[in-house]
């Protein structure tokens, strides 16, 4: 009896396609199926932030927004891909903050620090971020040591602290807020960014194999000499 039942069993599994799966604890199919035919959709459009590259990077962004309850295009202008992590908009992630019944002040604004306030009924959560933190975590220079455009003095450095400061509350108190999404896109962006490689010009490489051809000159002689010898 009980070798008939694991042979049904077996026979069931091979069956089975992905319209079956909503039995299971993968992800309902039809929402897949009409998700993948979406982010081919976008993709030909050519209407989404073109951090959205492929149809399958698309199809992660949409998972994301759906699993955050956002909507297909406010997760395509809200959601980033920073080296292959999904990221939320400093924008989207205030919106975030507020559709979770948070109200978000800043207080002791300066040029070089802020402190964010972020509050629901009797909770308070409190940081405070400068540009000193900034610097000491590599975020605001580039490889020749001067200050990346949105670190510079003014509006855009400004936004960059205020991010910093509301990122560290999400990130020790309040995660949940930020759902499936690594982090803030105008942070992690600095976080990321790509290490620099030194590029290869005509004149190097023809010093590389001028090096390479002497290179199996004397290994030439040297097995010559040996033979000589021996």
């Amino acid at each position: 009896m009980a070798e008939n039942e694991t042979t049904q069993e077996v026979a069931v599994q091979k069956r089975m396609t992905i319209m079956d799966t909503d039995t299971t604890s993968l992800m309902n199919p039809e929402v897949y199926v009409q998700m993948k035919i979406l982010a081919n959709d976008f993709i030909s459009s050519k209407a989404i932030p073109q951090c959205w590259e492929t149809a399958s990077q698309v199809l992660v962004g949409l998972q994301t927004g759906l699993e955050m309850g956002m909507k297909p295009m406010e997760a395509m202008n809200s959601l980033y891909v920073v080296r292959g992590a999904v990221n939320v908009w400093g924008k989207a992630t205030i919106r975030r903050l507020r559709e979770h019944g948070f109200t978000l002040e800043y207080a002791d604004e300066t040029e070089d620090e802020v402190t964010a306030v972020v509050k629901r009924d009797d909770e308070e959560y409190r940081a405070t971020f400068r540009l000193e933190d900034a610097e000491k975590s590599g975020y605001t220079k580039d490889s020749r040591g001067q200050y990346k455009i949105g670190w510079k003095a003014g509006q855009n450095r400004k936004l960059k602290l205020r991010y910093g400061a509301i990122s560290e509350i999400l990130k020790t108190q309040l995660p949940e807020v930020m759902g499936s999404a690594v982090g803030i896109a105008e942070l992690e962006n600095d976080l990321r960014e790509p290490i620099e490689v030194k590029a290869v010009v005509d004149e190097d490489i023809d010093e590389i194999a001028e090096a390479y051809k002497k290179s199996q000159i004397d290994a030439g002689i040297k097995e010559l000499t040996s033979d000589s010898q021996s």
